[in-house]
């Protein structure tokens, strides 16, 4: 990692895995930059963070919600505040339609993040 100036902090990753494609691709670098959550994330951004509760191992995913608004899963697509589908992340996958039906608010510091690929994605 380095600093840019303008930029903050810059990363090279590997992407690892099917859960992002067609956007990204497994093997691929990518050069990922910013300041983290200070520089305010939104809807559709792509964002590198630390796995909750595997040590050491990073995730790439997309911001699907931010801090503020209603997510549900219903009939296996997940749902933002006025009910409309988000295209990214899509479904949650793997056939498990029937079993996701919940809802979360998200707190200020919250955001609902999802693979591109639900079918090869553990969301």
């Amino acid at each position: 990692m380095g600093i840019l100036r303008g930029l903050g902090r810059v990363g090279v990753y590997r992407v690892k895995g099917r859960s992002m494609e067609p956007r990204f691709f497994d093997g691929e670098l990518l050069l990922v930059w910013g300041d983290g959550v200070k520089g305010g994330l939104r809807r559709g951004d792509v964002v590198v963070f630390r796995h909750p509760s595997v040590e050491g191992r990073l995730m790439l995913k997309r911001v699907a919600a931010v801090p503020g608004e209603r997510v549900g899963v219903v009939g296996g697509r997940v749902l933002v505040e006025d009910g409309a589908t988000l295209e990214a992340g899509g479904g949650v996958g793997k056939g498990d339609e029937g079993l996701w039906e919940m809802e979360w608010v998200l707190g200020e510091d919250e955001w609902f993040v999802l693979g591109d690929n639900p079918e090869s994605s553990l969301d």
